[in-house]
């Protein structure tokens, strides 16, 4: 049973640290675009934002931040899916084809609600992190546009004390489900860089796109094996998937 990690085009800042570097940021891209070689004007305002931050809290030191990033619509698209935004407090595991998941990975702790008995923890991560988006929604370095299928260990868990191997292959094919649709979105990313498209729009879309055929592929899976249940049919997606997949082997 999978849970998809919820992909956000904002950011949750927990520290006046954060709140700090997103603003300095946000000053530092508009600074670029409205003062241009005027390094007099920029290093006047970078001066009063850093002696801004001594002396007021992170709670109003973020709404003032907020404020200003409302009124820019090209750095509400500064971090692309949430960089900031921390899903899982571990470090992910990020797919890899010949390296399988084992009941180890699943360090999350159980929902006693849940009627499941294991939960997949999943992302199709754009990167890099760092995306730079304008205020005429060109990407500045759309040419690096890739994806990558990420599994989130302490969001992840499992009930099942004998460790059932059919179990562990269900999960793992939800696994190998994201991996493929962050291949989907890779190629169709590809073929918009070679055409040299910028729209962030553009990619948004695509993105947006693919993962909801992604979650509805993933919950045909659990319906037609019964979240695993039925062997034969399971084994019969594994090997539909891994095929596809193969056909979509593409380099990094």
């Amino acid at each position: 049973m999978p849970t998809p990690a919820k992909l956000h085009a904002g950011f949750v800042l927990n520290s006046k640290f954060c709140v700090y570097l997103l603003g300095r940021q946000i000053l530092l891209i508009w600074l670029c675009e409205t003062t241009k070689n005027k390094t007099k004007q920029k290093a006047s305002a970078l001066y009063v934002f850093e002696n801004l931050v001594d002396f007021l809290p992170a709670q109003s030191l973020a709404k003032t931040v907020g404020k200003y990033l409302r009124k820019m619509k090209h750095l509400f698209y500064i971090l692309i899916i949430s960089s900031i935004n921390v899903i899982g407090q571990q470090k992910p595991i990020y797919w890899k084809q010949n390296e399988k998941l084992t009941w180890e990975d699943f360090q999350g702790k159980a929902d006693p609600k849940s009627s499941g008995n294991a939960k997949t923890t999943y992302k199709i991560d754009i990167t890099p992190s760092n995306i730079i988006v304008d205020e005429n929604d060109n990407i500045h370095n759309y040419k690096k546009l890739s994806t990558v299928a990420i599994f989130y260990k302490d969001l992840s868990w499992s009930k099942e004390k004998n460790k059932n191997s059919l179990l562990l292959k269900h999960e793992q094919l939800h696994f190998d489900i994201a991996e493929l649709y962050a291949r989907k979105i890779k190629i169709k990313f590809r073929e918009a860089i070679n055409r040299k498209e910028t729209k962030f729009s553009v990619y948004q879309k695509i993105y947006s796109d693919l993962w909801n055929e992604c979650r509805l592929y993933q919950k045909k899976y659990d319906k037609e094996t019964i979240h695993g249940l039925v062997k034969t049919i399971n084994e019969k997606w594994i090997q539909k998937v891994n095929e596809e997949l193969s056909l979509l082997n593409i380099p990094n």
